[in-house]
């Protein structure tokens, strides 16, 4: 018995600490919390999500953008392609007229 009551007394003493440190983190937990509360109220967040959503707004506009510019280039380049082919061949044209 007695020692059955050791052991009930340890296990006690065991789970007060662990009782003590939990209260100890949730403590910790609520003052940060409230700082939190406290910072986010601060005027320099005051307009964050708008700021945040304009932000993304125009990273996907300066991403449309971009691919837009690359289909544009590639057009460009077939366009110039066409007219340099279509020009020497008038050159060529020319140039067997002129041979005969």
């Amino acid at each position: 018995l007695a020692g059955q009551y050791e052991q009930l007394q340890s296990r006690l003493q065991h789970l007060q600490e662990d009782r003590a440190f939990k209260q100890g983190s949730l403590k910790s937990v609520q003052t940060q919390r409230e700082k939190l509360a406290l910072d986010i109220g601060n005027p320099m967040y005051a307009e964050v999500e708008d700021k945040h959503r304009l932000s993304q707004i125009d990273a996907v506009a300066s991403d449309m953008a971009v691919h837009t510019l690359a289909l544009y280039k590639e057009e460009l380049d077939r366009a110039l392609m066409k007219y340099h082919r279509a020009k020497m061949e008038e050159v060529n044209k020319i140039i067997r007229e002129l041979w005969q």
